[in-house]
């Protein structure tokens, strides 16, 4: 392996994994230590920023050739703490004959910093689009946070907004527990008082577990805390008396109480879980949404598919539609699923096949392939939120971390480019890329 191949690989990918997604610092190619112990050829930092550059405009054409003329895309901000510099990541999904296929557009700040508006992102969006010689023309819809901007965004576009689900869904929960703000405030503070160099100390005579506190932007933090008040019980009426906490411990009906809202955080817990994961449907989603409404009748401000918060509606229940087969679309939703349509389908030929099903067809329609879907896309491969922008957002923490607050972003944009576009790269465009 050539030294410059050898480095490139070496610098973005050493410590990537799942558990620790770490890449090194440019440097580690002038440090002795690091020479000494390797077998290739010498390189200095200049020069592998360079050939970072080289590959990544490689990369960006080898993408451009195979982005199709419809794909979705999915987008968030992510502000780096520290140099308080705000990226916004762009990525763009489609489906074909080896499955759900994700790149990576863009890991930037907007083309003006001081401006965080929906022309902004607009204008952001527009450019990086323009670089694979795409237009919004080609995007089907946006996915993004139920945010107002991102509603104004889509709406200068004139394209649908697929809000984020699991943001959805955390704004319920988070509705849910208002009630019981005050139980959880008084769990929180028995929490601190056991965090005190005396009481931590009382602690670990019985056990190795520590308090956890709540965290103040996440409801699933009031759900560990509560989860770990109760593996600690019996260890904190132990210690109640000397670690001087006995006046605000919980009385029975309290008790009681967060045990019943213990068992409910479980289930909405589950319910975040399975959202994380990366093919769980729009149609998935949507079941598991009318399964909570049904168990918690009164969360249905943000998930119920009518709901406020909900930008396109018309859309979405198209989309719905067309995931269990396409029938019964109306006119409306039609038309909403125009940018859904095979290629080589027009509006026209598809007004002429639609065809609306008798109650006795749709109760025989499993027994045979249904004509929309012949028609359209299979809505499957678009994702039920922004998880995959989270999930980089962790490795672009990782990476460029409070210690690493000096790298510049262009420098940062191109290693996650490299990075999270890895299966569309190998050592042959790099050798293109630098001759």
């Amino acid at each position: 392996m050539d030294g410059w191949n050898g480095w490139l690989w070496y610098v973005i990918f050493l410590n990537y994994s799942i558990k620790q997604q770490e890449g090194l610092p440019l440097n580690t190619v002038n440090k002795n230590l690091t020479r000494k112990y390797s077998n290739l050829k010498p390189i200095d930092v200049r020069s592998l920023k360079k050939y970072i550059s080289e590959v990544t405009k490689s990369l960006e054409k080898e993408i451009s050739s195979i982005l199709p003329d419809k794909f979705v895309i999915i987008f968030d901000g992510w502000t780096m703490d520290g140099n308080q510099t705000h990226y916004v990541a762009l990525f763009a999904q489609w489906p074909s004959e080896a499955g759900t296929q994700t790149v990576l557009l863009a890991f930037s700040p907007l083309l003006d910093e001081n401006d965080y508006s929906a022309q902004s992102h607009k204008e952001f969006i527009e450019y990086h689009l323009s670089v694979f010689n795409k237009t919004i023309n080609n995007v089907i819809c946006l996915i993004g946070d139920n945010m107002n901007t991102n509603k104004a965004l889509a709406d200068l576009f004139n394209k649908p907004l697929l809000g984020c689900n699991s943001h959805k869904f955390n704004l319920e929960v988070q509705a849910y527990l208002e009630p019981y703000e005050s139980l959880l405030l008084k769990v929180n503070n028995i929490m601190v008082k056991l965090r005190t160099l005396k009481n931590s100390a009382l602690l670990r005579r019985y056990t190795v577990l520590k308090p956890k506190l709540r965290c103040a932007t996440r409801w699933t933090g009031a759900c560990k805390m509560v989860s770990r008040y109760f593996e600690l019980r019996e260890f904190i009426v132990e210690i109640m008396v000397e670690a001087e906490i006995e006046s605000i411990m919980l009385s029975i009906p309290e008790e009681k109480k967060l045990e019943k809202l213990r068992t409910e955080m479980n289930d909405f817990l589950s319910v975040t879980t399975k959202l994380q994961e990366k093919h769980l449907t729009l149609l998935e989603t949507r079941t598991l949404f009318e399964h909570i409404m049904i168990s918690y009748p009164s969360m249905k401000k943000y998930i119920a598919s009518d709901a406020k918060i909900v930008h396109s509606p018309i859309f979405e229940a198209a989309l719905l539609k067309l995931s269990q087969g396409g029938f019964d679309l109306t006119r409306e939703e039609e038309g909403a699923l125009i940018d859904m349509l095979r290629p080589h389908v027009n509006l026209e030929v598809k007004k002429e096949k639609v065809e609306i099903l008798s109650f006795a067809d749709r109760a025989l329609s499993p027994l045979k392939k249904p004509k929309n879907s012949n028609l359209f896309l299979n809505p499957d491969f678009i994702p039920n939120g922004s998880v995959m922008v989270e999930s980089l957002f962790s490795v672009a923490d990782h990476i460029f971390g409070p210690r690493r607050q000096a790298t510049l972003p262009t420098t940062v944009e191109e290693i996650i480019f490299l990075k999270m576009n890895r299966l569309y790269w190998n050592l042959n465009l790099v050798a293109a890329s630098i001759k």
